[in-house]
């Protein structure tokens, strides 16, 4: 980390990227699903419809938490002040039930259009000054 500041009120820029706990994450709940789908007591038909529908849900996670499919191009968003600003200019401001740890920081965005979307980042999804201007701007937001 460098011993530069970066200005408070300046936007500041998020390029998330693959992220390895995100995918050891998925990976644990999802085997977790199918572990608990055998163990159960149930008929053999349901445990194989069970075990495809959290295949079919492993694989929708995968691309659109690993690698942001499925949802709005967040390949490069800014944070100014208390919204969030996408590259085809959407505009999604922050919701108050927002999750800040010093290794993740979960974010629910509303959309202009009454959708949420919910960002996950790990502390590994982006670069370390980025993550923490990012938990510090979440944590001591700007009044204007």
């Amino acid at each position: 980390m460098s011993n530069k500041k970066l200005p408070v009120s300046l936007p500041l820029i998020i390029q998330p990227m693959f992220s390895k706990k995100m995918a050891i994450f998925i990976a644990f709940l999802h085997s977790t699903a199918l572990i608990g789908i055998w163990l159960a007591s149930l008929d053999m038909i349901i445990q194989l419809f069970l075990s495809c529908y959290v295949f079919l849900m492993l694989y929708f996670n995968i691309k659109k938490q690993l690698f942001f499919k499925y949802r709005q191009p967040i390949q490069n968003i800014t944070l100014i002040n208390d919204y969030f600003l996408f590259p085809d200019k959407t505009v999604a401001t922050i919701l108050p039930y927002v999750y800040v740890h010093s290794k993740i920081v979960i974010l629910p965005l509303a959309l202009k259009n009454k959708k949420t979307e919910i960002l996950i980042l790990f502390d590994d999804s982006l670069d370390k000054t980025t993550f923490h201007y990012l938990r510090v701007r979440l944590l001591h937001p700007i009044t204007n």
